[in-house]
């Protein structure tokens, strides 16, 4: 456990210092700093919060600060960025494994691990996708209909709460708001991220495919792997013993054909925290050691030279906001 904080301290160091160093000299991609910039009444201030805080101060932050405060962003591992600085995937990565690991102790585990799973809804919304946890533990435990349907509107309600705020505030005048189901989140995404189902296959956007590659193939083939190995029969039939990554090993099939298909792809870095994605973790462990899971085989060093070699590298485009950001 120390080495483990150790490490974890050391790397957190080479985040700063990677990110502030890159700002000498890299040019900014994302202006959302200049915002905060002139809030700063002195010369001497503003010099500072050039050279050491706009690194830290990109799109994301700057509107997650306003909303959420940064304490947690210590111990949750993330990327390299998110480690070095206050953005939504610690946060959620933290709520989600907390749900999950409090999600099947009786009624009030459930109901404390749908409460963790709408606080992670809180940070990104893709925590929607948790309630599938929800209903595999009312399936094992053949609990009544209504009790998931109750715990998972719990777990949702952040994301339906803001859409209605959204509705209420800007409807009736927008084109979304005649929908069959009026969202704005799929309205802004669709409008001014561009995105949408195979609107990313483009030859200008390959770069971020090729940067998503290793997250998103080696999930999608070690989820494969695993659904083909193990009989369907222990999941859906009254076998004596079910095997418990199921759930996780959906999710991540689900997360990386929803990154590959209609996202912008390179957020697969983004997803790829042990609460955004923990399946990938056990199978990459499981790949560079004798783990309990049936995965295929990857030599230790080319994992840990990639991930090391990827957080560098992703730490000094971070700085200026350039892809995989």
């Amino acid at each position: 456990m120390r080495q483990l904080l150790l490490l974890s301290l050391a790397w957190r160091a080479a985040s700063v210092s990677v990110l502030v160093g890159t700002r000498l000299f890299l040019r900014d991609f994302d202006t959302s700093a200049q915002l905060l910039r002139h809030t700063l009444t002195t010369t001497d201030t503003k010099a500072v919060w050039d050279a050491l805080a706009v690194p830290f101060c990109r799109w994301d932050t700057l509107y997650f600060v306003a909303a959420a405060p940064a304490a947690l962003s210590i111990f949750a591992p993330a990327s390299m960025s998110a480690l070095a600085s206050p953005t939504p995937e610690p946060f959620f990565s933290f709520f989600s494994l907390l749900g999950m690991l409090l999600l099947g102790g009786g009624a009030l585990g459930d109901i404390a691990g749908a409460l963790c799973f709408a606080a992670a809804t809180m940070f990104r919304a893709n925590g929607i996708l948790l309630v599938g946890y929800i209903v595999w533990q009312v399936y094992l435990r053949r609990t009544r209909v209504h009790w998931a349907v109750i715990l998972g509107a719990v777990s949702v309600s952040p994301f339906a709460a803001f859409q209605g705020w959204a509705y209420s505030r800007l409807c009736p005048g927008q084109p979304w708001c005649t929908g069959t189901i009026p969202l704005v989140y799929s309205y802004v995404q669709q409008k001014y991220w561009d995105v949408g189902p195979f609107r990313y296959w483009t030859l200008a956007q390959v770069p971020n495919f090729i940067l998503a590659a290793p997250v998103v193939g080696f999930g999608a083939l070690q989820a494969c792997i695993y659904l083909r190995t193990v009989p369907l029969r222990a999941y859906f039939f009254r076998s004596p013993v079910r095997p418990w990554p199921l759930p996780y090993m959906v999710h991540m099939a689900v997360l990386c054909a929803m990154l590959l298909v209609a996202s912008h792809v390179q957020i697969a870095l983004r997803f790829a925290t042990p609460g955004g994605m923990p399946a990938l973790w056990w199978t990459l462990a499981a790949a560079v050691s004798a783990g309990p899971l049936k995965v295929r085989r990857v030599p230790l060093r080319i994992v840990a030279g990639y991930l090391v070699c990827y957080s560098m590298v992703a730490g000094v485009l971070y700085a200026g906001f350039y892809p995989p950001a």
